[in-house]
């Protein structure tokens, strides 16, 4: 009798349920996405292999926003292209090109990419905007947890606007700005840190 109801048990149990579909299709998503970011990790990848518009898109909606306000939404796919003068920021998430060796690129420059934008292609810059996001969250450390589900003025604080946030005015800013409960919000003459909270 307990052989029957063991075997019955495990015959329940290995039925296809009505989430199996939906938990595979969820599954190879995340297949699919593991292995861009690998690829990403990777320097040797090369650049047919890889749509990057295609990646922002699917995977990093957040850093299309960026993209976005950074171009002024001029278009609806990344500028990879662009440059500021007044700055010296160049590409689709116009980073800062003094950070360009951190990054581990120390042949980029902001003269350099005027007259040459390949020299850092699409698929250099997201893996550089990528890099310095997480160094952000490095830096930010324990602010995430203190701030993170609380309103500044009348925003919801994320760790998504957060990494905004520093995309635009760097970590001690930010940071400067969550301690003082919003008073402290410099502007680069064309946003300020309130509006990447907002993104």
């Amino acid at each position: 009798m307990k052989i029957k109801l063991i075997f019955i048990i495990i015959l329940f149990l290995s039925l296809p349920n009505g989430n199996s579909k939906t938990q595979s299709k969820n599954n190879m998503k995340k297949e699919y996405i593991n292995k861009i970011k690998k690829q990403l990790e990777e320097s040797s990848f090369k650049k047919q292999e890889i749509n990057v518009n295609s990646i922002v898109v699917r995977i990093y909606p957040p850093l299309l926003k960026i993209a976005q306000k950074e171009n002024g939404y001029a278009s609806k796919y990344p500028n990879y292209k662009a440059h500021n003068k007044t700055t010296k920021c160049i590409g689709a998430w116009q980073i800062r090109s003094c950070y360009m060796n951190f990054l581990g690129y120390p042949n980029v420059t902001y003269e350099k990419f005027i007259k040459n934008p390949n020299i850092f292609p699409p698929k250099d810059q997201l893996r550089a905007v990528l890099k310095l996001h997480r160094d952000y969250k490095k830096q930010l450390g324990l602010y995430f947890y203190k701030y993170v589900g609380k309103e500044i003025c009348g925003i919801k604080i994320t760790t998504d606007n957060i990494i905004y946030a520093c995309h635009l005015a760097g970590p001690s800013n930010v940071i400067a700005f969550l301690e003082s409960n919003g008073e402290y919000n410099p502007n680069d003459g064309a946003s300020s840190i309130k509006d990447f909270l907002v993104l």
